[in-house]
């Protein structure tokens, strides 16, 4: 999910004017069903909310939806992992066009995707080696201490001797840091104090096999 912030003139009217698709990018609806199955795609003329009525604390204040947040905008969107989105907005057309303004906005995200680089194979019972994790993304990050677990033991190191014949389950947690909110327009920048940002866990995920 991306939230998309629009900050200007109070009493203004700011819309999609252009959603470049190809290759799977593309803005989608926030309430796209869920993968595998498509999600909607954001027709041109998509309206963003008005910060009175957006349910976000804009200003980051403690409080929402007030008078003084009339000079946000912002639209909750989603985009496909690793394929981003190119959109044009504009506040042509709606009031407010007095001050007519268009913005070329762009983003593109991957979350993590780890995995472990070396427990494909059946193992023979001498074999024994360090357990490794890879990022498919190449995510900035590293594996939580203490996570990495053979049958809900914490170790680093893989011994097909010692656990015995048999499938065994090795877990870990890669941690890639908090996810960082980008209010940026036009190439300014607005700041970073948005409700939904605030309140994001983390990049973690948690690897089994």
């Amino acid at each position: 999910m991306d939230l998309i912030t629009i900050k200007s003139l109070a009493m203004m009217t700011w819309k999609i004017t252009v959603n470049v698709t190809s290759n799977g990018q593309g803005l989608y609806n926030i309430n796209s069903p869920t993968p595998p199955t498509a999600p909607v795609l954001l027709p041109i003329g998509t309206t963003f909310i008005a910060g009175t009525a957006d349910g976000i604390d804009n200003d980051g204040d403690g409080l929402m939806d007030e008078a003084d947040e009339m000079i946000y905008y912002t639209l909750k969107v989603l985009h496909v992992d690793c394929q981003g989105y190119d959109i044009t907005v504009s506040n042509a057309g709606g009031i407010g066009m007095g001050s007519l303004a268009s913005f070329h906005i762009q983003n593109k995200a991957c979350y993590p995707t780890p995995y472990f680089c070396n427990t494909e194979d059946v193992f023979c019972p001498c074999t024994t080696f360090d357990i490794e994790v890879c990022e498919y993304n190449n995510a900035a990050g590293s594996v939580v201490p203490g996570s990495i677990m053979v049958d809900g033991v914490p170790t680093t190191v893989f011994d097909a001797g010692a656990l015995g014949v048999g499938p065994h389950t090795i877990m870990a947690t890669f941690d890639a840091g908090i996810a960082t909110t980008n209010l940026v327009i036009n190439g300014v920048q607005l700041g970073g104090t948005m409700q939904d940002a605030l309140n994001d866990p983390g990049c973690k995920q948690r690897l089994r096999r």
